[in-house]
């Protein structure tokens, strides 16, 4: 299937990690790609549209079905485990066609957002990660070229009246759209960031950007 030769192509290129970044505020960064970290340069936007799921359970939430592979129960060692099937570009109906959603809060709001995707001028990012139960992440923009993409998140903790463990890890998956037609079979790096300290800094550096 075309869909899933292009997502092959992406799971195996050359990726940036910019690590979780503790209570300090810094990005951290372990490895490095062409592109630049910071959210800056003419193909840059602030805040796009996107859509969040989250689950405390260990499971999927949103993924290409003909890519998730059965597995046993899952264990504390591999909480942070991500299957590839839950990460990759949706640059047409037919791979809008392949995603499947579990059934929690926000799921027919995500489909709607997916069926709502002009895929003439617009690709879609599906990312999933694991967060402290404590905090949640803000979407603070996202860089692309026609061979990379690049995603900023901000993190912070949730509203004091929200019951949670601090040795507790939700699922988190979003669903982001990039206004630009990319071609996944011409992507060759691609590439997250969080912040410790919210979108204020990639909010900054954005803006300076636009004045230069």
């Amino acid at each position: 299937m075309v869909s899933r030769t292009r997502r092959a192509l992406l799971q195996g290129a050359a990726a940036l990690s910019l690590g979780l970044a503790g209570c300090s505020g810094a990005t951290s960064s372990s490895t490095t790609v062409t592109a630049s970290n910071r959210l800056t340069g003419e193909n840059a936007v602030l805040e796009p549209d996107h859509v969040a799921l989250r689950t405390p359970e260990n499971a999927p939430i949103v993924w290409f079905d003909d890519e998730l592979p059965e597995s046993p129960e899952s264990t504390p060692d591999d909480r942070h485990r991500i299957s590839d099937a839950e990460e990759g570009l949706i640059a047409d109906d037919a791979d809008a066609a392949e995603l499947r959603f579990a059934d929690v809060d926000g799921t027919d709001d995500a489909r709607t957002f997916v069926e709502e995707t002009d895929f003439d001028t617009e690709t879609l990012v599906l990312e999933t990660t694991r967060v402290p139960e404590c905090y949640r992440l803000e979407l603070c923009g996202a860089t692309w070229s026609a061979t990379d993409y690049h995603t900023y998140y901000g993190r912070v903790l949730r509203p004091a009246d929200v019951a949670c463990s601090t040795d507790a890890w939700d699922r988190v998956a979003h669903l982001i759209r990039l206004p630009a037609a990319l071609d996944p079979s011409e992507i060759t790096g691609r590439g997250s960031g969080t912040s410790g300290s919210g979108c204020g800094g990639f909010r900054r550096r954005y803006e300076e950007g636009q004045d230069r």
